[in-house]
C-alpha cells in the first residue's frame, strides 16, 4: 500500500513540476532550437505509433507502374521538393530552418510502408510542418506520388530531370530564310466581290 501511495506522490509531483515549468514561460518553442532528446524521443514514438495504427487496414496498390511513376514525379517537383529535396538539388532556404527538419528522402532509408506513406500525404503530421494533401490529390494522384517515393533514392539527377522536365511546345512551321509563308488562296467565291443592292424606295401611303 505505502508503494502505491509514493507512486501516485510521485507521479502527482511530476504532473504539478510540469505545470510549473510550462506556465514559468521557459519552455522554448522557437524553431531555432531543437528539442531535448526525451521530447525528441516521445514525439517520434508517437508518431510512428499513431501512424501505423491509422495505415494498418489500407490496402497499398502496386506502386512500380512507370506512368504513376511519371505522373507522381511532376506532383513531387512541385509541391514536396522544396522540403524533401531531389536528386541533383537543394531543399528550399526556409526547409532548412524547420525543426523537426523534413525527411530527405533522397538518400534516406524507407521509415515507412507504401500504406504508411499514403496515410501521412494524405492527412499530413501535426508539430512538422507536413500539411495534408486531401484536399488536393485525389487517391490516384497520391498513390502515384507513392510510386515516385518508392523510387525516388535510387534516382539519378538525369533521370529525375528527364521524368520531371514540362513537355516541349508545340512545334511551329518554319520557313526557309527570305520565302514568304505558305498562304492559302481564297475561293472563286471568297474572292468575287459581293454584289452592291440599292435599298428600296419607300413608297408614302395614299391619303
Amino acid at each position: 500500500m505505502r508503494a502505491i501511495v509514493a507512486v501516485i506522490a510521485a507521479l502527482a509531483t511530476l504532473v504539478v513540476a510540469g505545470l510549473v515549468w510550462i506556465y514559468s514561460g521557459r519552455f522554448d518553442v522557437s524553431a531555432r532550437h531543437a528539442s531535448g532528446p526525451l521530447a525528441h524521443w516521445l514525439f517520434d514514438r508517437a508518431t510512428r505509433q499513431s501512424v501505423r495504427q491509422a495505415a494498418k487496414d489500407i490496402q497499398a496498390p502496386p506502386v512500380s507502374d512507370p506512368l504513376a511513376v511519371d505522373e507522381g514525379a511532376k506532383h513531387y517537383r512541385d509541391d514536396c521538393a522544396p522540403c524533401h529535396g531531389a536528386p541533383g538539388g537543394e531543399v528550399a532556404v526556409f526547409a532548412r530552418s524547420m525543426l523537426p527538419a523534413p525527411t530527405d528522402l533522397t538518400h534516406e532509408g524507407r521509415p515507412w510502408t507504401s500504406a504508411q506513406l499514403f496515410w501521412i500525404v494524405k492527412n499530413g503530421l501535426k508539430f512538422t510542418g507536413m500539411p495534408a494533401w486531401d484536399e488536393v490529390y485525389d487517391d490516384q494522384t497520391t498513390w502515384s506520388v507513392i510510386a515516385f517515393i518508392e523510387q525516388l533514392p535510387q534516382m539519378d539527377a538525369a533521370r529525375y530531370k528527364q521524368i520531371t522536365a514540362p513537355p516541349p511546345p508545340p512545334a511551329s512551321v518554319t520557313q526557309p530564310d527570305g520565302a514568304e509563308p505558305d498562304v492559302i488562296p481564297p475561293s472563286e467565291e471568297e474572292a468575287a466581290p459581293k454584289e452592291q443592292t440599292a435599298p428600296k424606295e419607300e413608297v408614302p401611303p395614299k391619303p
